[in-house]
């Protein structure tokens, strides 16, 4: 976790993987709204990417060469990578990333072209259908704080 939090969550921009997972909703929510929902969400993501982290430890992890993208998009890229695995096959990652002033982030990482905040774009739709922005923060807080049910 200490190691997350040196080395890889200076360079991810959760607002806007909050923002692209929230979806629809995102523009109804007030700005105490969205805050405690990028913070809720950071807390999540930070946990996922921690445990994925560990699962690969003492694998290296190869950055694959740029591919042409598009031309006016000189604020977006995809960087490509791939864990390799000694004796297995290697598992492709792709870091979404886009900058902002001076400094590129992510804000999205797909691991075998599955995009891990569109994947809780869907989840995060049918609670706040069913429960509204404040039942999604709700939600979000007890998947953070499995003790503290409320």
């Amino acid at each position: 976790m200490k190691l997350a939090e040196e080395k890889v969550l200076p360079y991810i921009d959760f607002e806007e993987a909050t923002l692209i997972a929230v979806g629809r909703a995102w523009p109804q929510a007030t700005p105490e709204q969205r805050k405690k929902l990028v913070g809720e969400f950071r807390n999540m993501l930070v946990r996922t990417y921690s445990n994925a982290i560990e699962t690969y430890e003492g694998q290296t992890l190869k950055v694959l060469p740029a591919r042409g993208g598009k031309q006016d998009a000189k604020d977006e890229a995809t960087v490509r990578a791939q864990f390799v695995r000694a004796g297995g096959k290697p598992l492709p990652i792709e870091f979404q990333m886009r900058k902002n002033g001076q400094t590129w982030k992510v804000y999205d990482i797909a691991v075998e072209g599955i995009s891990l905040v569109l994947t809780y774009r869907s989840e995060f739709d049918v609670v706040v259908k069913q429960e509204g922005i404040d039942g999604l923060i709700k939600r979000l807080t007890q998947k953070n704080n499995p003790a503290k049910l409320g």
